[in-house]
């Protein structure tokens, strides 16, 4: 499988609501890929030793999202991330994106490897 991040991971400030899509699902020879009834979990953390449980609070968060019919015909998955969560964040983390795919043994494939994302504090915010 094979698919496009379109929000690229960016930085972005604390408090503040984004909407990241991944976007052009696909089979290895091109071919459009049903992803129905899986899930995509988007995390970001302060550091690599906490768990993905520990990505809370200022240590991060975790957004997850079951693709429906109409995402996949839309061909994108939508993450909204919340103003709440972004909002106690500050400094670098790290982030990916993993896919679901469900069964009797679930099998876990990175969809967008690990990378290091800056949330700054805005300005008004460090006023405050």
């Amino acid at each position: 499988m094979s698919c496009s991040e379109s929000f690229g991971l960016r930085p972005f400030f604390a408090g503040q609501t984004y909407q990241f899509d991944i976007t052009d699902f696909t089979e290895p020879d091109g071919t459009p890929l049903d992803f129905t009834g899986r899930s995509y979990v988007l995390t970001f953390k302060r550091n690599l030793d906490l768990s993905d449980v520990q990505a809370t609070g200022a240590n991060g968060f975790q957004v997850r999202v079951v693709a429906t019919a109409d995402d996949n015909t839309a061909r994108k998955v939508s993450f909204r991330v919340d103003a709440a969560m972004t909002a106690p964040l500050s400094g670098d983390y790290y982030a990916d994106v993993i896919e679901i795919t469900p069964g009797l043994t679930p099998i876990v494939t990175p969809v967008i490897p690990l990378q290091v994302v800056r949330v700054t504090v805005s300005a008004t915010r460090a006023i405050a």
